[in-house]
């Protein structure tokens, strides 16, 4: 029984780095490690070129036909992998660290926790094309533990962290959540309301693939739509605020009956904040206005959410 499985979703990215990566400190260090891929019926393309690597370099690849989205592909883990404890990276991170297996491995201990290594963004400057990515990345997502430990469960984040298989078999993803976005906000809840321990660590891996600003902006659109969906849910909605920023301005917004005045902002106004993100403006509070207006346009026209 391997001591470790590494667990990849994947969905229309190349895996070859991240795979030559890992590879080298397993080889280097006689890990009994194994690398478990869960392809998401990417592109044919892709598919060829990942399929390549299942003999070189010993992986257990599962090929799916039909999409089955962020949530669920997380589960069906618990079927292919033969380890107790299971490290999750997205496709488009790269582990820092030469041991970062092994850190991993030192942190989970015998406990039954969940362990977040972080994610981190190049210090390099990129294309202007993609700098709101990388902006809104190295500012929201790139937290060092010590702050992302005084939010435990708020800053849980699915591209890189281990959880012992025991706990997803217990409390698996939500897999109403097909579309992009607020998947791990939700996962954060539960681990939350189950009383399970989240460790926060420096165990970084960057995140490789930037979007350039409109693909940014219409996955953010998405992920609201997420959001929207479980908003409808009483319990998510009362919790929410708790969790999410935007949601707390939402709730001022309905608390003193400024959802309307806000809707007409959404109507005169959002086109114009979009077409600037777009082109080039990286500003995050402007990023954020956005998305406020956005979120309010949903609860205002009751547009149909992905997941629901």
């Amino acid at each position: 029984m391997p001591d470790i499985s590494i667990c990849i979703p994947v969905f229309n990215f190349p895996i070859e780095p991240l795979v030559v990566k890992l590879f080298k400190e397993i080889t280097a260090n006689s890990l009994n490690v194994e690398i478990v891929i869960i392809d998401d019926a990417s592109d044919i393309p892709i598919r060829s070129l990942n399929n390549s690597l299942i003999s070189k370099y010993s992986l257990n690849y599962v090929q799916l036909e039909e999409n089955i989205g962020r949530s669920a592909i997380r589960n069906r883990f618990i079927f292919y992998t033969a380890s107790p404890l299971l490290l999750f990276l997205d496709c488009d991170v790269m582990p820092q660290a030469d041991n970062f297996i092994s850190e991993y491995l030192a942190a989970a201990g015998k406990n039954k926790m969940v362990v977040c290594g972080g994610i981190r963004y190049t210090a390099e400057h990129v294309l202007q094309e993609k700098k709101l990515h990388w902006k809104y990345g190295r500012n929201r997502e790139a937290i060092p533990a010590t702050a992302r430990a005084k939010k435990p469960y708020s800053s849980f984040l699915t591209g890189n962290f281990l959880v012992h298989k025991q706990i997803l078999e217990q409390l698996p993803f939500n897999e109403a959540l097909r579309g992009y976005g607020y998947e791990d906000t939700v996962y954060g809840i539960e681990l939350e309301r189950n009383k399970i321990v989240i460790k926060h660590t420096d165990i970084t891996a960057e995140h490789v693939r930037m979007d350039d600003a409109d693909a940014f902006i219409s996955k953010t659109e998405n992920a609201l739509k997420n959001l929207f969906g479980l908003y409808q849910i009483r319990e998510y909605k009362l919790l929410f605020g708790r969790y999410i920023k935007l949601i707390r301005v939402i709730h001022l917004l309905e608390k003193y009956k400024l959802i309307s005045p806000a809707f007409f902002m959404y109507k005169k106004l959002a086109g114009t904040i979009r077409k600037r993100l777009v082109n080039g403006n990286t500003s995050l509070r402007l990023l954020d206005l956005y998305k406020l207006l956005f979120f309010v346009s949903l609860q205002k026209e009751k547009k149909p959410a992905t997941p629901y």
